[in-house]
């Protein structure tokens, strides 16, 4: 048995033996970075709007009734819709970074894994 049938051996033990698809798994990866940084973008328009929409209010108001009844439930409606933007901007990096830990850790302890 020459070189190239091991080598062809041993990866097809090593696919036998992974119970994943690890391109999927990286395309998955890629598509939940991809979409936590649209979350991350619309996090902080959504602040930045909402902090224009709060000095826009208090310049056009004179007083401080005025400002409390109108202003303060649309600044919770920004601010909540800003948790959960960024709610789930941390959700999706953390599902793409625990796959990418469980796929190295799947790596490394695969018998017959050898670094190239």
């Amino acid at each position: 048995m020459n070189t190239i049938d091991k080598d062809t051996s041993t990866e097809t033990e090593l696919e036998e033996t992974t119970y994943f698809d690890p391109k999927r798994l990286l395309w998955i990866c890629s598509i939940c970075d991809a979409i936590s940084k649209l979350f991350l973008v619309l996090a902080v328009l959504l602040f930045a709007y909402g902090i224009w929409l709060l000095i826009q209010s208090v310049a056009a108001m004179g007083s401080l009734d005025r400002f409390v009844v109108q202003t303060v439930p649309v600044a919770l409606i920004f601010g909540l819709f800003t948790l959960l933007s960024l709610f789930f901007w941390i959700f999706l990096r953390a599902i793409s970074e625990g796959l990418f830990i469980l796929m190295d850790i799947q790596d490394n302890t695969t018998p017959g894994h050898e670094e190239k």
